[in-house]
């Protein structure tokens, strides 16, 4: 099944759970960008910003079985990255 951005957070994360590598893709593209430009206003440096969001990511993969389904993926996303600037 091909995923896209208007795919339900709650969908992609059951399949991430799962391990499903085009769902983790898909929250890739549908929060990248918004959380590089949120994180490089606070650390006024594109290297340092792609390399926290790569880590956030891939936490976000090596936890992913133990993310909640019913929890905001947006706001997950913003908090994990807040305690690393």
């Amino acid at each position: 099944m091909d995923l896209n951005k208007n795919v339900s957070d709650y969908d992609l994360v059951e399949r991430l759970r799962k391990g499903d590598l085009e769902a983790f893709n898909t929250i890739f593209e549908k929060y990248g960008d918004r959380l590089f430009g949120f994180t490089l206003k606070y650390l006024k440096s594109r290297e340092e910003t792609e390399e926290l969001v790569q880590e956030v990511f891939l936490k976000i993969w090596e936890n992913r079985k133990t993310l909640k389904k019913d929890s905001s993926l947006k706001s997950y996303l913003f908090t994990i990255i807040i305690p690393k600037n």
